[in-house]
Formats: C-alpha cells, sequence, structure tokens
C-alpha cells in the first residue's frame, strides 16, 4: 500500500522509497525515512495535496510524492497512538 492510499486519520508506518534517487533523498530528508511512522491528517477536496504528520510536524505532499512512499498500516487510532494523551473526547472519565 502507498501513503496515498492511506485513509485520513490512518496512522501508517514507512516500508520503503521508491522513484527517482534524488527525490527519494529528499524525501527522507523532509521525515520520511523507513520505519518513521505517518499519520495522514486531511487531503484537499480533489485528493492532491495529502497532508500528513511526520516527526510532529505538519507537511503537505503531492499525490506524486505519496505514491513513492510504501507503507505497511498501523495500529489503528486510539491504540497505541492515543495512549498517554488522557481519554479522547466524549469518553468518560474516573474523577
Amino acid at each position: 500500500m502507498t501513503l496515498r492510499a492511506t485513509p485520513v486519520g490512518g496512522t501508517a508506518r514507512i516500508g520503503r522509497l521508491t522513484g527517482d534517487p534524488a527525490l527519494r533523498e529528499r524525501l527522507v530528508e523532509l521525515g520520511f525515512a523507513p520505519g518513521q511512522s505517518v499519520r495522514v491528517l486531511r487531503r484537499a477536496p480533489l485528493g492532491d495535496p495529502v497532508e500528513v504528520l511526520v516527526r510532529g510536524y505538519r507537511l503537505a505532499v503531492r499525490a506524486a510524492e505519496a505514491d513513492l512512499l510504501e507503507v505497511e498500516a498501523a495500529a489503528p487510532a486510539g491504540a497505541a497512538a492515543g495512549a498517554g494523551r488522557g481519554p479522547a473526547f466524549g469518553a468518560p472519565t474516573d474523577v
């Protein structure tokens, strides 16, 4: 699966970068290193660009670049991703 195919709100782990070596190097410099976790935040109305959260910052990438990033789906949102952040919105709390 590629980063472009990852659903909005989904988290994935980068497996491999494909394409031109210079572009692969630039993507790694931006934080898209193999093994790095990335979350898809939103997409533009026509699907391009894709806004992601990687290494703590937001970044918009073109759909063509997102196609070069092969990813593996990570744990569902709220499992490991939300651990330690407190309760989710609307979740019951022990007070």
